[in-house]
C-alpha cells in the first residue's frame, strides 16, 4: 500500500487461520488498522511508535507515566478518518498497535507538556510534532515512527 509517498507491506486478517490441508481452502481477508494478529502470525496490525529521552538531559522520569495524545492529520492509511488516541506505554519504550496514519502528537508528564521532535533530526523541539510512519526505519523498525522527548 502506498501512503504519503512511501510503500508499506501490511498483513491482512484472515476469516480463518487454519492450514489449507490437501484439498486447498477458501479464505476471506479484511484489512485491519489495529488489533492482535491471529496465529500463525504474531504481533499487532497497527504501527509502533518508539520514543527516546534526548541525549544529554539528565532529569529522570518514569516513561510509563507519560501520557501520549495522537490526533490524526488527514486520513489513515486505509482512507478512514481515524480517532484521537490517548495512551500510556505498557513497557516504557514504545506504543504498539497504533493505527497507521499521519498524526500530530503531544505528551505530558505529571500534567506538564514535554518537548518533542522526530528522532535523529535537526528539527527544533516543540510542544507537538507531526509525524508519519516509516515502512522500514534504519533497517530495525518496520511500520514505525521514532520520537525524541525532553522535559525542559
Amino acid at each position: 500500500m502506498e501512503y504519503n509517498g512511501r510503500k508499506f507491506k501490511l498483513d491482512l486478517h484472515p476469516d480463518n487461520s487454519d492450514g489449507f490441508g490437501g484439498d486447498g481452502a477458501v479464505r476471506n481477508f479484511t484489512w485491519k488498522l489495529s488489533g492482535e494478529k491471529t496465529e500463525p502470525l504474531s504481533g499487532d496490525y497497527g504501527g509502533v511508535v518508539e520514543f527516546n529521552h534526548t541525549v544529554g538531559e539528565f532529569e529522570v522520569i518514569e516513561d510509563r507515566e507519560i501520557v501520549w495524545t495522537f490526533t490524526p492529520v488527514g486520513p489513515m492509511i486505509d482512507g478512514s478518518a481515524g480517532q484521537v488516541l490517548t495512551r500510556k506505554s505498557a513497557n516504557g519504550n514504545d506504543l504498539r498497535d497504533v493505527p497507521m496514519g499521519r498524526y500530530k502528537v503531544t505528551a505530558t508528564y505529571e500534567g506538564k507538556a514535554l518537548k518533542l521532535k522526530k528522532w535523529r533530526t535537526q528539527d527544533a523541539f516543540g510542544t507537538d510534532v507531526t509525524f508519519d510512519f516509516y515502512p522500514t526505519f534504519e533497517s530495525f523498525c518496520n511500520n514505525c515512527a521514532i520520537l525524541e522527548y525532553k522535559i525542559k
